[in-house]
């Protein structure tokens, strides 16, 4: 490659390379014989990734977010299973320029679970006047075949209320999503805000349990079910 070296990460006997310029191409080495390392196979990125983490033990999944051309955000799920033709698998944009993804410069809020095959990002959304709309996670349904949207869970009602909230020297809302959780039946997600328990089956809240207590609390409550149309 032209570029210098970003990253590298290892993941069994697999070492995956990042270039410098993030638009470059991700090679994967074959360490089955770690005294030949080989370089198998590159998959040339469609977007500039911000974030490249694995999605199982094997690493031969990669999951990649970044900003899309133009706006929004771009995730895209490649498949290494064969090192001499890796592919982007699946993609999905969502979103626009007023977006925020706190995933790109936080990547320990994403949550894979290999069980149900759900990935959940946080994102805040604002309408064309500026106001935020929603906050909250988006479930995903994602494999090799394909990353759906399945649920939205709200920690905003609607966008109607936001405080600012310093995280890292940054500033973003207190019902920002920062760790999510799946278990058997639930997507459970938390925020300084709030923690919430969601029907994994179809996104509808199960209980939650207000962290920051407020005056707005009755408004929540009364208007949980309050959703967003995103496409």
């Amino acid at each position: 490659s032209d570029f210098p070296l970003f990253a590298a990460h290892l993941y069994g006997r697999r070492l995956y390379l990042e270039m410098s310029d993030r638009s470059a191409p991700i090679y994967a080495v074959d360490l089955s014989d770690p005294s030949k390392p080989v370089i198998a196979g590159a998959v040339k990125l469609t977007a500039t990734y911000s974030v490249i983490r694995p999605l199982n033990a094997a690493g031969d999944s990669l999951l990649a977010l970044g900003q899309a051309e133009g706006s929004g955000l771009k995730v895209s799920w490649f498949d290494f299973s064969n090192l001499s033709q890796p592919k982007e698998a699946a993609s999905y944009i969502i979103g626009d320029a007023s977006s925020r993804f706190v995933s790109l410069s936080h990547p320990e809020t994403i949550y894979y679970d290999a069980n149900s095959s759900r990935l959940v990002l946080p994102a805040a959304f604002s309408g064309s006047d500026g106001r935020l709309e929603f906050s909250g996670a988006l479930i995903f349904s994602a494999d090799q075949s394909g990353l759906t949207l399945k649920q939205r869970v709200d920690h905003s009602a609607g966008g109607n209320f936001a405080d600012l909230d310093a995280w890292s020297g940054a500033s973003y809302y207190d019902n920002t999503v920062r760790r999510s959780l799946a278990g058997p039946a639930s997507i459970f997600t938390l925020s300084n805000k709030l923690f919430k328990s969601s029907s994994l089956a179809d996104g509808q809240e199960v209980s939650s349990l207000m962290l920051i207590p407020g005056g707005e609390d009755k408004f929540i409550q009364d208007n949980a079910s309050s959703t967003l149309d995103v496409h």
